[in-house]
């Protein structure tokens, strides 16, 4: 059993069911995708059920068998998935409370599912509708009796693209003497609680993983180093040596069928990986194209979900002059097959198609006509009929569908497509005048998806192809706007990474030498770290040429404010450190009807709920970056959006000078279950770090930082281990102070000036303060 008051009333330990899949027959075409979303959410059929007289782990309900669920420390039931075709989602969830006596109680339900949830019993809540966001919260007064107490629950989807497959439940009153078990007729669920604990317990510590105890059970110990895996069996032991250089592990203990697992994480040992020798400019990129070539060349059709081994075929096809192997038509057949069933992000396939249809000649008559027939069916605009779940509005995925309408149209001028019924001239047309006005957009407002270390790379492939095969005056635009997108990461390089608030992140913001993005600074220069990635080989055959002067400007110190999409951002950056961010509030995005084009904006103001936006970043080196945010989930290594370390629930008001920044939180704005934030902090990476009351402070090479938080952090681990701090507490306020010996001299002088800053924040939360003048107003845009 588990304290509840240990998880802040939320109930952590459930049996699972499901989750069953059924499908969605509906015609989605000239209706805006967000309006497809909600309209399909408000008409999934709840399938009618009563809560269960008898629920045990290992039996049936509903044609699924209930499973022990490992939570780790995430406060709710997480069975997120992405879906590439629209479907339906239906599982269920049973735990319970056993109380010392009778009690009165407010349940809190949080979801974005469709979610009834039984006590007893008796339905007790029901959220009709499913949301994409924010999470909802309904509550509902409930008397547990002395005991056991049963809650089952419900939950129905729409499954399209990244689906919250997500519910908590919360309990608020006097939690002291309540407990959260589950039925265990047969003693497993006991078992499996105790491999539950062991899991939880396990730590890395130098070149060893520590458990409390032996193995409950035999522990498989999957083993990731930088040249390879191993998997060893742990049996015996607290201790288990891993050898030096392990990057990652994946713990799994098998008991009574069911196979709970934990991922852990050494950051310190994933090291960025430079190119050795000395070469020119030209020669390292030619080298950079030709290494391309073994992407997807050894082909497992489980690790390429979209497709996108064609892009690896594509710098095959470029190096040896166009002759196709065996295996390259079976990865180009199937990536057709992929393309043809519309899934989402078929846009990114179909593109790389296109490519190597206009680039090569193709000999197979088989895939030419396979080529021809997947190009004339697909799925081009919102305005064309189609029944699937392919996202059309977000910056990059608008240019792919446009240039991809652009280019087939060039390829098959004279056909007739099937879903439009427009010949492939006006396709062209329609295609080239679509990709003008994102262009137009982008030349003139700067990126939405800026910095973006997936996008990047995409938008920038996606640019290429209309340089390579537009028109002149789309062609012309297009090279235009790559050079303002190579030139901005330039400007963020930093020890050659681009460190920067991104308007589109993911997990890889703690480690930037991992973004997709950087491949493309690599490509500009060899000082810049490896990285591959199978859009970057577009570049193989393009006549673009990449500027002479980036790779100076990636090195050079930068002090600006600009605008890119709705944010204004700010950049510092010196020969020691970086800090960069985005004003919040900053310039509001223009409305729909006041935007030239239609793709999302984002507001970026205090209080507002947040996406997949990083705001902030402060960087001593490429391995050694901080930065606080709202989690919108409590797990690392959750689906969601935002995630652990990406995004924010909420969004904070953020001012930076030069190389100061303030950043207050108010999570009272919204309801919202996550109730703290949390500072990113590389201990490993720092040569010297000193934490006192409410400061972090820390140092590499010659450069600083300073981070003082009003609500002092508490050390928290999860899949990492020592790079964490929480703050608990609905108002919160922070300062990151950059510095050098250059400077402030040494290190302990920049502390004491640090301290001498006095940062405060005022009574109500909305004011942040320091003795040198620095001051932050929290303005909530309503």
């Amino acid at each position: 059993m588990k304290n509840v008051e240990t998880t802040n009333g939320f109930l952590t330990r459930w049996l699972i069911c499901g989750p069953k899949l059924g499908d969605v027959d509906v015609d989605t075409s000239n209706i805006p995708m967000e309006d497809i979303e909600n309209r399909l959410r408000a008409r999934i059929a709840c399938e009618e059920c009563e809560a269960p007289h008898r629920v045990a782990c290992g039996e049936s309900y509903s044609g699924q068998t209930w499973r022990y669920r490992y939570t780790g420390n995430n406060i709710f039931v997480d069975l997120s998935d992405f879906y590439f075709h629209l479907c339906t989602v239906n599982f269920y969830a049973f735990t319970q409370v056993e109380a010392a006596k009778d009690t009165e109680q407010v349940m809190c339900l949080w979801c974005y599912p469709g979610t009834d949830v039984w006590v007893n019993g008796e339905k007790v809540i029901r959220h009709e509708i499913p949301v994409y966001q924010p999470m909802r919260r309904l509550t509902a007064a409930i008397r547990l009796k002395q005991g056991r107490n049963d809650i089952f629950v419900h939950c129905y989807n729409l499954g399209i693209r990244d689906t919250r497959n997500i519910f908590g439940i919360q309990l608020q009153g006097d939690l002291a003497e309540l407990s959260n078990t589950l039925p265990d007729p047969d003693g497993s669920v006991t078992q499996m609680m105790a491999a539950d604990a062991w899991l939880d317990g396990v730590r890395p510590k130098g070149q060893s993983l520590v458990a409390q105890s032996a193995p409950p059970a035999a522990c498989l110990a999957e083993l990731r180093y930088k040249n390879g895996k191993k998997t060893v069996l742990w049996e015996k032991g607290d201790i288990l040596d891993m050898g030096a250089g392990c990057e990652e592990i994946d713990l799994s203990v098998s008991l009574h069928g069911e196979r709970l697992t934990r991922n852990l994480e050494i950051p310190e040992n994933d090291r960025p990986v430079y190119r050795s020798g000395d070469v020119s400019i030209e020669e390292h990129r030619n080298n950079v194209l030709a290494e391309l070539v073994e992407l997807g060349s050894e082909y497992d059709p489980e690790e390429d979900p979209k497709g996108l081994f064609a892009y690896g075929v594509y710098a095959r096809l470029a190096a040896n002059g166009g002759r196709l192997s065996a295996l390259d038509k079976k990865i180009l057949m199937r990536s057709l097959d992929l393309v043809d069933s519309c899934i989402d992000c078929a846009d990114f396939t179909l593109s790389v198609l296109l490519r190597i249809a206009l680039t090569f000649r193709i000999d197979d008559e088989e895939l030419q006509n396979r080529i021809r027939q997947v190009v004339l069916n697909f799925r081009y605009w919102t305005d064309e009929p189609g029944k699937d779940a392919m996202c059309f509005t977000s910056e990059n995925h608008m240019l792919l569908f446009h240039g991809c309408q652009m280019a087939a149209g060039l390829l098959y001028p004279d056909d007739i497509f099937m879903r439009s019924g427009r010949t492939g001239r006006e396709m062209n047309r329609l295609g080239s005048e679509r990709c003008k006005k994102w262009l137009e957009q982008v030349s003139e407002n700067g990126f939405e998806e800026f910095l973006s270390e997936v996008y990047m790379c995409i938008t920038a492939s996606a640019i290429l192809m209309l340089a390579d095969f537009g028109d002149e005056s789309v062609s012309r635009m297009a090279k235009q706007v790559l050079v303002q997108l190579l030139e901005q990461l330039a400007h963020h390089a930093f020890r050659g990474n681009a460190i920067g608030p991104m308007g589109r992140a993911y997990r890889d913001v703690i480690a930037p030498h991992r973004q997709g993005m950087q491949s493309l600074l690599h490509y500009m220069s060899p000082k810049a770290p490896k990285r591959r990635t199978y859009f970057l080989s577009t570049f193989t055959t393009s006549g673009f040429e990449i500027p002479d002067y980036l790779p100076r400007m990636m090195e050079e110190p930068v002090s600006m404010v600009y605008r890119s999409g709705s944010a204004e951002i700010n950049l510092e950056k010196t020969e020691d450190y970086l800090l960069s961010s985005v004003s919040c509030p900053g310039r509001q995005p223009a409305a729909p009807e006041q935007r030239k084009y239609g793709y999302h904006a984002t507001a970026f103001a205090p209080g507002v709920l947040g996406y997949q936006q990083h705001l902030w970043y402060a960087g001593l080196d490429i391995d050694c970056v901080a930065f606080i945010n709202h989690p919108g989930v409590s797990k690392d290594k959750c689906e969601m959006r935002p995630g652990y370390w990406y995004g924010n629930g909420i969004m904070p008001a953020l001012r930076q000078e030069g190389r100061v920044l303030g950043g207050i939180y108010d999570l009272s704005v919204h309801s919202h279950p996550i109730y703290f934030t949390h500072l990113f902090w590389p201990s490993y990476a720092l040569e010297k770090s000193v934490l006192e009351p409410n400061w972090f402070f820390g140092c590499k090479g010659n450069g600083y930082i300073a981070i003082w938080s009003s609500i002092e952090g508490v050390p928290f681990d999860d899949v990492l281990t020592g790079c964490e701090y929480r703050f608990a507490g609905a108002h919160s306020a922070f300062l990151c102070v950059m510095g050098s010996a250059r400077e402030d001299g040494s290190f302990e002088a920049f502390m004491q000036k640090a301290k001498d800053m006095a940062p405060r924040l005022s009574d109500d939360g909305m004011t942040l303060r320091t003795q040198d003048g620095f001051r932050l107003d929290y303005m909530q845009i309503r």
